[in-house]
């Protein structure tokens, strides 16, 4: 029996060093070492524990180095489409290439990006892989938020995994992907916002794992990155643009020409500098019953359309007579069921895309109109676009009011020099008269002043009295000073100055109308007038005068 006892306690000795041996190996897997060595002793079953652990560790080891080598593989892949995302140069590429990649280097049944409109409330399929994202794009695919693994994800802001869709009631089924078995539908998030949604699928159930959510995770959030620089530089190119648009606008109106050229400018600035298919400017008559097109450019605009013209009625249900009616921009994205339009020709709203219809405004009164459009596939008319151009359209206000004042000026001008050309007349007139020649005979002259002598009249004096000389060839010239209220040593020089220049001529000068005040003050004065012969009055001039040419004056009984 004693021998029984010790075969028992070598057997249980025996049982417990090899299930620690098992034991030993099975913690050194558990805590990620693979490399270790299965011993398989000859007991049995031991020997088939070992085997069967064996198995299991080399199975273990083929699947690490199976999921080593996918991550080694995603992040090649994840570097790749880093690099991509960085060089592509604009979203939509930038879409395309992060579908094929992630769908073609994994191995995924499909890839979509939807991009999120939270206004709208849904999700639309910018890219998608092959021949079913060709499709669905071109559908204009969508899906609501909050519905569906991509709406869920979108939602909530978290990303959604289903290895199997089939057993999860909220996914959508898509005919165009009817091998779709697992999915995986993760938000690309920038600072807390939801941008859209980076979904994939496989055609095996359990095909999308965890290490599938990490890594599209990092690629949601590239994505959300490069689309947040993507629109920044079109932020700024757009912003560029509008600064462009009003320094062209500024710059026509500095010009300040014509009114018509002027405008023109302004229509052109829309089109080329702003990306607006075709640009009109309207004025308001002056009996504010209607308004006239001024100006155009672009898409479908003709002289006969540019030339146009619109009853201002109200009723009448036309963005341009609303706008200039309500004093107020109208803007229709969708001519073909928006009521403002409703009395434009339904062949008319078919083409006309989407129009913005800025007033142009002086004070509080509506003097004209601005419209800009776009044709039907281009984006929609926004706030930011109607106030670039409503500043516009001030700028147009400004060169309106610049040509009236410029118009206003150059009727002052011409009725000022309507003025001053009357003005001129009358002060040769004056002048004409103010220095009169008086012939008494041939040869004698009478030139009386009447008024004060400043040095511009004694040089129209001399004039007149050199010319008077020549003409009549006269021998004797009296100046009558007797209407000349003061006779100061400017005035007396004055004097002297005529009397030398007509002696040049051949002339004796005599000066008559000497008062007794005048006398006293050009003695006071010491004003020599010796070289002057003077008389106290016109008649004994005369007579002195006809005596120096043989005459006498005989009177008659």
């Amino acid at each position: 029996m004693a021998k029984g006892q010790d075969e028992l306690m070598e057997y249980k000795q025996l049982v417990e060093r090899r299930v620690g041996e098992l034991l030993d190996v099975v913690q050194k897997v558990s805590s990620g070492d693979l490399t270790v060595r299965v011993p398989v002793p000859e007991e049995r079953p031991f020997a088939d524990l070992a085997v069967a652990l064996r198995t299991m560790v080399d199975s273990l080891q083929k699947a690490s180095a199976k999921t080593a080598e996918r991550r080694a593989q995603a992040v090649l892949t994840s570097t790749e489409i880093s690099q991509e995302i960085a060089v592509s140069p604009a979203l939509d590429e930038l879409f395309r290439r992060v579908v094929n990649l992630v769908t073609e280097r994994f191995g995924y049944y499909h890839a979509h990006v939807y991009l999120l409109d939270p206004e709208a409330g849904y999700l639309t399929l910018v890219e998608g892989y092959g021949d079913a994202g060709r499709i669905m794009k071109e559908q204009g695919h969508r899906i609501e938020l909050g519905k569906g693994l991509v709406g869920r994800a979108a939602a909530t802001g978290e990303p959604v995994l289903v290895p199997d869709v089939s057993k999860d009631p909220g996914w959508l089924p898509n005919p165009l992907l009817p091998e779709t078995k697992a999915e995986v539908a993760v938000p690309i998030k920038l600072r807390g916002e939801v941008l859209g949604v980076l979904d994939v699928q496989a055609d095996t159930v359990g095909g999308l794992t965890y290490d599938d959510e990490v890594l599209l995770l990092g690629l949601g959030g590239q994505i959300a990155s490069a689309i947040r620089s993507t629109r920044l530089l079109a932020e700024t190119q757009r912003r560029a643009q509008e600064a462009t648009a009003l320094y062209r606008t500024a710059e026509a109106i500095g010009r300040v020409g014509n009114l018509e050229e002027t405008f023109q400018s302004l229509a052109e600035a829309l089109v080329e500098t702003l990306g607006y298919s075709s640009s009109w400017i309207a004025v308001v008559n002056e009996t504010r019953d209607a308004i006239q097109g001024v100006a155009g450019y672009g898409y479908g605009m003709t002289k006969q359309t540019v030339k146009g013209s619109e009853p201002l009625r109200e009723g009448y249900m036309n963005p341009t007579v609303l706008a200039v009616l309500q004093r107020q921009a109208i803007v229709v994205n969708d001519p073909a069921t928006d009521e403002r339009a409703a009395d434009i020709p339904a062949e008319v709203r078919a083409l006309a895309g989407k129009i913005a219809e800025v007033p142009i405004m002086i004070g509080d009164e509506a003097v004209g109109i601005l419209a800009a459009s776009r044709l039907v596939d281009q984006p929609d008319i926004t706030e930011r676009d109607v106030e670039v151009l409503q500043a516009v359209a001030n700028q147009a206000a400004v060169a309106m009011e610049n040509a009236r004042l410029l118009a206003e000026t150059r009727t002052s001008l011409e009725r000022l020099q309507q003025a001053y050309e009357a003005q001129a007349h009358m002060a040769q007139t004056i002048r004409e008269l103010s220095t009169p020649i008086v012939p008494v005979t041939r040869e004698v002259l009478v030139l009386p002043l009447v008024g004060a002598l400043d040095s511009q009249r004694a040089e129209q004096v001399i004039e007149s009295l050199l010319k008077g000389i020549e003409e009549q060839r006269a021998r004797v010239v009296i100046m009558d000073i007797t209407g000349v209220p003061v006779v100061d040593t400017n005035v007396a020089n004055y004097l002297l100055r005529a009397a030398l220049a007509a002696r040049l001529l051949g002339a004796e000068v005599i000066l008559v109308g000497i008062t007794p005040q005048v006398a006293q003050a050009v003695v006071s004065l010491g004003v020599d007038l010796s070289e002057i012969v003077t008389r106290s009055d016109l008649q004994s001039g005369i007579e002195y005068a006809l005596g120096l040419v043989g005459m006498t004056i005989v009177e008659k009984h």
